[in-house]
């Protein structure tokens, strides 16, 4: 009777991980296809993401111009060399002089999340010959891009790449 019953322990503990892994799946997936309300405004998980997208190809290509029109007017950058740099044209600025003085960026996408209105990327940027791995969190209003937080490796580390430790 013992191991009958153990037996059905394993079983009903096997039953409710596979009905707990359905519902999270079908509840993401179902996120994906539907409209968010953010701040009474609704956004699109596809149309964030595919902003977000924008922003790193638009990096990529060194256009501050085509990045200053994902901005909003107020937008708040967080970089750990810079500290904040707010405003619009401040970023755009920021970003000119950055990309001026760099031969070759490109920003390479590891990872991309989205919950609600904020974007997280883990990210590559080369900077020459510099290599940086990090973290964006970009939060999004109105389809503008309204803060940035940017967190990455130190340049000087001694194993600049993302091979896991474990």
């Amino acid at each position: 009777m013992k191991r009958l019953k153990s037996k059905s322990v394993i079983v009903g503990w096997f039953l409710t991980t596979i009905l707990a892994t359905i519902l999270f799946f079908s509840s993401n997936a179902l996120a994906n296809e539907q409209d968010l309300a953010v701040e009474g405004v609704k956004m699109n998980n596809k149309a964030l993401k595919d902003l977000t997208l924008q922003f790193s190809q638009s990096f990529s290509k060194k256009d501050a111009t085509s990045i200053g029109l994902l901005l909003d007017d107020n937008v708040a950058i967080y970089d750990p060399a810079l500290k904040w740099v707010r405003g619009k044209e401040a970023v755009i600025k920021c970003l000119q002089k950055t990309f001026g003085e760099t031969k070759k960026v490109a920003y390479e996408v590891v990872n991309m999340y989205q919950d609600g209105d904020m974007t997280i990327l883990e990210f590559k940027i080369t900077l020459d010959e510099l290599n940086l791995y990090g973290v964006d969190f970009i939060q999004w209003k109105n389809n503008k891009m309204v803060e940035l937080r940017c967190y990455y490796n130190p340049p000087d580390s001694k194993d600049n790449s993302l091979k896991s430790s474990a």
